[in-house]
């Protein structure tokens, strides 16, 4: 009978943890700081932000530094390096996704915030990655700002949790170019599974077309375009990856012998799933 009791408890307590999750997973934006005063009646914010996004969306904040003092020019120190507001993206893991500085200008200079008067910055991140240039996977980040233009012994001065969602365009492509390569011209074409199921594209012509196009201020010429065959029909994409899905290389010597010779905007068309998809960059011929 004791036994019983016991398995029984152990039962509940099992039974509850899988209906209430840990509160880390659960309230993990109440870890954020969304204000805070830096100096005495010097107030740094941030709002417009959400708790969850779609794949698709901007992530976009403002910034705000007010002064409710009764001082009427409260001094502001601009420096020119560290840039007076610097803001990064974070995994959950910790680690660093983007990295974006925000800069007043090419040389420091002394502000004043006059009462009630604020310093405002735009905070936008369009989901792409530093690193690899693709579009982020779904799951939980950090964004972390701070601001250098006043001493302050806490850093980061604010802090918010948000969440993508798998809600939305689940691909993502990259056109990266090697840039070390002399003689030839190198491209390897990525594309990413966004979210935490696997994914099956198909290449239903099974070719894609390059575009290289000289762009001006005024206008844009196509001076070359070439057919891609592809070896493949369709491919599994394993959940949050990447993978190389097409690799080209040319003689840089076939192109200056057509007159093409300098910076151009390479571009890959491809139809996926039945949707275009365009993935670009600026190469050197």
């Amino acid at each position: 009978m004791k036994k019983l009791i016991i398995a029984l408890l152990v039962s509940m307590i099992i039974s509850c943890n899988k209906e209430n999750p840990t509160e880390t997973n659960k309230n993990y934006t109440s870890l954020d700081t969304l204000s805070r005063e830096i100096k005495e009646g010097i107030f740094l914010s941030i709002d417009s932000l959400k708790d969850t996004y779609s794949l698709d969306e901007t992530i976009s904040a403002k910034v705000t530094l007010k002064n409710i003092t009764n001082e009427i020019g409260l001094p502001i120190y601009i420096p020119n390096w560290p840039p007076y507001l610097d803001w990064h993206i974070l995994d959950k893991n910790k680690n660093l996704i983007k990295f974006y500085p925000s800069g007043h200008g090419f040389s420091e200079y002394e502000d004043t915030l006059n009462i009630g008067e604020i310093l405002f910055e735009n905070v936008d991140w369009n989901i792409v990655e530093s690193n690899s240039h693709l579009k982020s996977f779904s799951g939980e980040y950090i964004l972390e700002i701070n601001f250098n233009g006043i001493s302050f012994n806490k850093t980061p001065h604010l802090i918010k949790h948000f969440k993508i969602n798998e809600i939305g365009e689940a691909i993502s492509t990259y056109l990266k170019f090697d840039y070390e390569s002399t003689d030839s011209i190198k491209l390897d074409l990525y594309i990413r599974n966004r979210i935490s199921k696997e994914i099956t594209v198909n290449n239903l012509n099974k070719e894609s077309k390059l575009y290289l196009i000289k762009q001006s201020y005024e206008r844009q010429d196509t001076v070359y375009r070439e057919n891609i065959k592809f070896n493949w029909e369709t491919q599994k994409l394993n959940s949050k990856s990447d993978i190389v899905l097409y690799k080209y290389k040319s003689e840089k010597t076939k192109f200056h012998e057509l007159g093409i010779k300098g910076g151009y905007y390479c571009k890959f068309h491809l139809l996926i799933n039945g949707k275009k998809y365009i993935s670009s960059n600026f190469i050197f011929i």
